[in-house]
């Protein structure tokens, strides 16, 4: 009996709270029975009738509140098609009791017991005067809610799930009555503590928001990672939150996609080996586990003798195919604990760790050099392999990462100098690199002050529409003595003096003074500008860059900055803010050499990116590695999810032109359009294979 005291009671409770809300509509909300006449009549259908608070509806009749033909379309049409369809939606007018007549948009729904049969209707009616736009949105947002892509649920203020959509549905496999009534954290995977979600409902609290990953168990037991954003729903004119809603997307393929990069990203993609990358890694954890264990390591540089022969004559194919086996022997030649890693080209490095002394050194070349040596068959082809090594030891020898590589280069070039196929163990009187970098950096010192700098131009053709769009600034050296310096010569050694902090002053500011006579020229061309690690690091950057744009002209949508990956990530904390001041200049940014280092999509969110650049390393093999070619989809297809604009570099064949194309990319540059060009050549280019980049509405 208590317990049916206490339902009557909760039900009688329950039916106070729904008049409650029906009384606060700002709709007319009506019940009538099969033959029309009103069983209930809220606040807002009282006032619009002009029914008084005191009036009882007894045996009044809801189709008198319409003229003669509004009745007879309720009567014959709407009430059988409620009962038909289960809603009829109409526009019509009511007449109040005084004659005013009410232009309303209206919704009669047929209501069924138990065995099916209509028993009543409910009657919204809503003002069209105040409330068809708002009618509008409301069935925009029920679509939208109902047909995103994104799962949406509501929570009540207590938690408890109150609606969800589609999306919802198919992504957890929950349907609304598995849910409703249920708090959310059903849905875990149950891999989080109470602390984190103390601190996801902090956030809640303390700001209405709430962002961030985590994983679910489906219906079916499976797991998958989601993106979810909560936000707290507060009543109007108040902070009682009423509901929470959440939106998520499963980011299961994301993550993959991500992963994937991540995985090609540290490892060459031919060979399976670290790349320079994780190999860098590698070597700094080896350098701590010899200060803590007092052992030396050993460094290797190990470079092919005349495998370029092999390129040459058999094509890339067998010489992939042979760096493979390489790859495999190297590997069998050292122990578990130690690293072989892929540089690039033919140039392999290794490190050994927990060295005793120099015959664990010699033991394990020698059989390097013994394995290599074995004849390696592919096909009809037979091919015997030497090599030179160059061997740094730590901390003999150098003391940093880059001290450690520069010895262990310097004795590689040594040994190939000894006639190749040998070893050399780095010695102190091996100084002929140094000469040779002190004299190009005496050289680059005069070379600034005598003005023998000079930028050639490499077109960037969009490849839709066709056209061209821009070019990279490229910069020479013309030595009076030396004849034409490629940078791979003197960049270096520029990097290392600080001699590229005013050699990069002057790159920009002459691509800023080319970009303006182009523009008085009718050439509209955006000019890409590389900005070295150094640069990117100097305090004074930005104001640097700031004057060269001063003269009020809008030339800073024609210069872009190229910063490369290894830079980003590397000084990830400096780059924010310098990325920041360098948008508020309205330049454009992009990253070099993609994909060949840690690429990582956060970054890519972080930082405001307008460009990819495909390193060449990737088109190169376009036509002989599926990885390349998977690397290349990959990275295209995420940046045009993040609205970010692809170039691929280093294009110089018509196959490689093809699938680019086939992938949507969006920019191409590369010899196979025009190799880099002095200003005035470029210009010729430019006025031969695309004079329409001379119309003054072509950009």
């Amino acid at each position: 009996m208590v317990t049916d005291e206490n339902s009557r009671k909760d039900i009688e409770q329950e039916q106070r709270r729904l008049l409650e809300i029906l009384d606060s509509a700002k709709d007319l909300i009506a019940l009538v029975d099969k033959e029309c006449r009103l069983l209930y009549l809220n606040d807002a259908g009282r006032k619009m009738l002009e029914i008084g608070q005191d009036e009882t509806l007894d045996e009044i009749r809801f189709d008198r509140f319409y003229d003669d033909e509004a009745a007879a379309e309720v009567t014959h049409c709407e009430l059988p098609e409620a009962d038909r369809a289960g809603h009829a939606d109409s526009e019509t007018r009511l007449r109040s009791k005084s004659g005013r007549e009410i232009a309303v948009s209206q919704v009669i729904a047929a209501h069924r017991d138990g065995r099916g049969d209509v028993t009543h209707y409910s009657v919204i009616a809503r003002d069209l005067r105040e409330h068809k736009k708002l009618l509008e949105h409301y069935l925009l947002s029920d679509k939208v809610f109902t047909f995103t892509a994104e799962a949406i649920m509501i929570t009540d203020s207590r938690n408890r799930i109150v609606s969800v959509n589609q999306a919802f549905s198919r992504m957890t496999g929950y349907t609304l009555e598995d849910a409703k009534g249920r708090d959310p954290v059903f849905l875990s995977a149950g891999n989080l503590d109470n602390n984190f979600y103390a601190e996801m409902w902090q956030s809640i609290d303390t700001t209405g928001h709430w962002e961030g990953e985590l994983w679910d168990r489906r219906k079916d037991g499976t797991f998958y990672p989601k993106w979810l954003s909560i936000n707290a729903v507060t009543e109007a004119g108040s902070d009682e939150v009423t509901h929470y809603i959440g939106i998520f997307s499963d980011i299961t393929l994301r993550k993959q996609q991500e992963d994937h990069i991540r995985h090609l990203a540290f490892h060459d993609p031919l060979t399976g080996l670290p790349n320079r990358s994780l190999f860098q890694d590698r070597l700094r954890h080896a350098l701590a586990e010899s200060r803590r264990d007092m052992l030396p390591v050993a460094l290797m540089l190990l470079d092919l003798d005349h495998f370029k022969y092999v390129n040459d004559t058999l094509g890339h194919y067998m010489g992939d195919r042979l760096l493979k086996e390489i790859s495999l022997r190297l590997m069998r030649s050292v122990r578990e604990s130690d690293t072989v890693a892929r540089l690039g080209g033919d140039e392999f490095v290794i490190i050994l760790n927990c060295v005793h002394d120099l015959r664990d050194v010699v033991h394990v070349v020698d059989k390097i050099t013994s394995d290599l040596a074995r004849p390696i068959r592919i096909n009809s082809h037979q091919f015997r392999v030497a090599a030179s090594l160059g061997i740094a030891m730590y901390p003999d020898d150098a003391t940093t990462i880059d001290d450690l590589m520069r010895c262990a280069d310097t004795a590689m070039y040594h040994a190939k100098g000894r006639g190749r196929a040998n070893y050399q163990f780095f010695t102190p009187r091996m100084n002929e690199a140094a000469h040779e970098r002190v004299m190009i950096e005496e050289h680059l010192r005069r070379g600034l002050d005598q003005h023998e700098f000079e930028l050639f131009y490499q077109p960037k053709i969009s490849l839709d529409p066709y056209r061209l769009v821009g070019c990279e600034a490229l910069l020479r050296w013309n030595h009076p003595d030396w004849g034409m310096v490629l940078p791979t010569r003197f960049i270096p050694v520029a990097e290392e003096s600080g001699l590229i902090l005013p050699l990069g002053e002057w790159v920009i500011g002459e691509a800023c003074r080319q970009a303006r006579k182009w523009l008085e020229d009718g050439l509209c061309m955006q000019i890409a500008v590389n900005l070295s690690g150094r640069q990117f690091r100097d305090s004074n950057l930005v104001l640097k860059i700031r004057q060269a744009l001063e003269g009020g002209d809008g030339i800073s949508r024609w210069i872009e900055l190229e910063i490369t990956e290894s830079t980003l990530i590397e000084g990830a904390s400096h780059a924010a803010q310098t990325l920041h001041d360098l948008h508020l200049l309205s330049l454009p940014l992009a990253v070099d050499d993609f994909g060949t280092g840690y690429s990582s999509l956060s970054y890519l969110k972080t930082f405001a990116i307008d460009t990819l650049k495909i390193d060449k390393s990737f088109v190169d093999g376009i036509d002989n590695d599926p990885n390349d070619a998977t690397i290349i989809r990959a990275v295209i297809s995420l940046a045009h999810q993040l609205g970010i604009k692809v170039v691929a570099e280093g294009v110089e064949d018509a196959g490689q032109l093809q699938f680019l194309q086939d992938q949507r990319c969006d920019m191409i540059q590369g010899y196979y359009f025009s190799e880099p060009l002095p200003a005035d050549e470029f210009e010729v280019y430019a006025q031969r294979e695309f004079p329409a980049a001379f119309s003054s509405s072509y950009n």
